[in-house]
């Protein structure tokens, strides 16, 4: 208690004022709700530093200020999550919108992503699961749609490739550069081949090194387009403006017959 008596109020988010406004009024019973509120508030982060202030508010709101209510919601999930310990290997971080139990508040809290950009000029947007990508951005991340041996396959191939790609040199304001890590352009045929180191220009200049696409590549397309296709689709039902493609967006399904490979050595390479 001598934390709260002592120390300065924590700086609330804008959308406090907001869910706060809804909050006090669903509670008579305080002699002094902002002050309550306030402490309730406090209490959470200092519990749970690692959630979005929002969010637990969000959750408070939910849960009528039941302070109790909010910490048995978050402490199953994180028993739900710690006994589920990933093997060895790389991970992906947690998306903030799996802190909340679908089964208990589903329809409760009123978060809308999608009405609520986190981008803010001048500062940079981390964004880290695949859900949280293609809501804030026009892009997806698709993690895993090959199967592991084929993807297998791919990598080996790919390493053995990359022993011969080379540094790209490009033009910056007059300045000659070059990147930090190699690289190869792929297409699937030889006349296009012949079109790409002829009649383009990347950075500036020609490219002098461009390959048909190898064998593991091409018996991976199919996958690769059927993936996209589909992600595509996802995008125009629950993105885009009435559930349409795009203006100039091509009424074709999409078709892969290119790609560009980066090889990084360490993380200096990016």
């Amino acid at each position: 208690m001598d934390r709260f008596i002592s120390h300065k109020r924590i700086k609330l988010s804008p959308s406090y004022s907001r869910s706060k406004e809804w909050l006090e009024s669903s509670f008579i019973d305080e002699t002094n709700e902002e002050e309550s509120t306030d402490v309730k508030l406090t209490t959470l982060v200092s519990l749970y530093p690692h959630v979005e202030q929002s969010t637990l508010l969000d959750y408070l709101v939910a849960f009528n200020g039941s302070v109790d209510s909010v910490c048995q919601t978050l402490k199953s999930w994180d028993e739900r999550s710690s006994s589920k310990k990933p093997k060895a290997g790389i991970g992906y971080q947690t998306s903030l919108s799996s802190f909340r139990n679908q089964n208990e508040i589903h329809d409760k809290i009123p978060v809308s992503p999608s009405s609520k950009p986190l981008t803010r000029k001048g500062q940079t947007l981390h964004l880290y699961a695949p859900e949280d990508v293609e809501t804030h951005t026009p892009c997806s991340i698709i993690h895993n749609f090959l199967p592991a041996q084929e993807a297998e396959d791919l990598l080996k191939e790919l390493l053995q490739e990359a022993t011969t790609f080379e540094q790209a040199k490009f033009k910056v304001f007059d300045n000659v550069v070059q990147s930090p890590h190699t690289a190869c352009f792929y297409v699937d045929s030889l006349e296009e081949q012949k079109v790409q180191k002829t009649q383009y220009l990347y950075n500036g200049s020609h490219l002098s090194d461009v390959r048909q696409i190898t064998p593991q590549m091409r018996n991976v397309s199919e996958e690769v387009r059927t993936a996209v296709n589909k992600e595509i689709a996802n995008r125009i039902q629950h993105f885009y403006p009435g559930g349409k493609k795009l203006m100039y967006q091509s009424p074709n399904e999409w078709l892969p017959n290119a790609a560009f490979v980066n090889c990084y050595k360490n993380g200096a390479e990016s």
